[in-house]
């Protein structure tokens, strides 16, 4: 517009002084308009101050062109643990209770393991702000599964910013060739988040969780099956009354000793925890049961001291509890009251209706639902 005003301007100077009409009235013809000198003489005039007054506005949108914000996506500095903690606390406070996390519980469940990987950790600044950060790794059981341990976005993260830091992950996973993908650690092992508040035993992403899911539905990611965290508290705790209860009283008792991971992946992995096996053993000797509970270690405090994390994966492959492993997790319970343990939590997938059942009916409830998504890479 500035250009097409300035070559109006030279146009009308360039015609001045021209007769129209037999010089009746001096003036120019301009697109069959006839504009009289007067009119002239004034533009001329104030040409340089209607040019000046022109500028700012050119400045102005030339500004706004350079000041478009632009997310930038980069790998994990060692410099980074407070705003990983800031934003963690910022995304878990903002679905549930503030975490009891510090930045040494942190750096110990995830930056200290001795596989962990810089680069599989990224994060979304904008404007120099980090606004989103994704740690993601190869399934130490498969070299074609990847999981997706983290999300956590800070309350001013714009949807913008969430994508684009997803849309990395997603391409430093294909360049990986790996041909699934979940997210969320669910009954974690192997990748150091178990029993980090409020991780615990890990049910992948919590329903409640809504920004998370919306952003793994925008980029094509499914819903493949959903968890329960089942919690029960050692505080005045009854155990159910029945009749095989009262003849494992008579016949059985419980043992217990110090169990040691062989598995080299999931013994760092679960290097914060102390692992304890728990036995029903009847007169004989014979172990009628087992279940495994994984307390925090005082030396490498990640898990807070008042919860105990129950395995037990063999009845979940089962999908039920036998009445022996009732009657030993029952026993248990009672005795963690007196080692200061309030809480006894385990993750139990929500479509083993028998196996949620049978833990109602030892107090446990269900507090809290989770979803483990999916997504097959081309």
């Amino acid at each position: 517009m500035l250009w097409c005003g300035i070559a109006t301007f030279q146009a009308l100077t360039f015609s001045r002084g021209l007769k129209i009409n037999g010089g009746a009235a001096p003036g120019v013809l301009l697109h069959r308009f006839f504009i009289p000198i007067e009119f002239i003489d004034w533009v001329s005039s104030n040409a340089a101050r209607v040019v000046a007054s022109c500028l700012p506005h050119l400045a102005d949108s030339r500004a706004r062109q350079v000041e478009v914000a632009v997310t930038h996506v980069r790998p994990f500095r060692n410099a980074d643990l407070p705003v990983l903690l800031d934003l963690w606390i910022q995304h878990w406070s903002s679905i549930g209770p503030p975490p009891d996390v510090s930045e040494a519980r942190f750096e110990q469940a995830v930056l200290s393991r001795t596989y962990f990987q810089p680069a599989a950790l990224l994060l979304a600044e904008r404007d120099g702000n980090v606004e989103a950060w994704c740690h993601f790794a190869r399934c130490p059981d498969s070299a074609e599964v990847g999981v997706i341990c983290a999300i956590c976005m800070a309350t001013t993260c714009i949807d913008d910013v969430a994508n684009d830091l997803m849309a990395a992950v997603k391409s430093q996973l294909a360049g990986q060739r790996l041909k699934t993908v979940y997210v969320g650690v669910v009954r974690d092992e192997v990748q150091g988040y178990v029993g980090l508040d409020p991780i615990g035993h890990g049910i992948a992403v919590p329903t409640s969780d809504i920004r998370t899911g919306e952003l793994l539905a925008r980029h094509g990611f499914e819903v493949e099956k959903q968890i329960n965290r089942m919690v029960v508290s050692t505080t005045g705790y009854r155990p159910p009354v029945s009749r095989a209860a009262l003849q494992f009283r008579r016949t059985a008792c419980l043992q217990s000793e110090p169990l040691l991971q062989t598995n080299r992946r999931k013994a760092t992995g679960m290097s914060h925890l102390d692992m304890e096996t728990h036995h029903l053993v009847d007169r004989g000797g014979e172990s009628l049961a087992s279940v495994c509970l994984w307390i925090s270690d005082a030396e490498a405090e990640v898990m807070r001291p008042s919860l105990v994390i129950l395995d037990i994966a063999e009845a979940h492959a089962r999908g039920r509890l036998d009445p022996t492993e009732s009657y030993l997790i029952a026993s248990v319970i009672q005795g963690l009251a007196q080692r200061r343990v309030d809480t006894m939590e385990t993750a139990v997938d929500a479509d083993l209706t028998e196996l949620v059942s049978q833990l109602g009916e030892l107090r446990f409830q269900a507090t809290q639902q989770g979803a483990r998504w999916m997504q097959t890479l081309d």
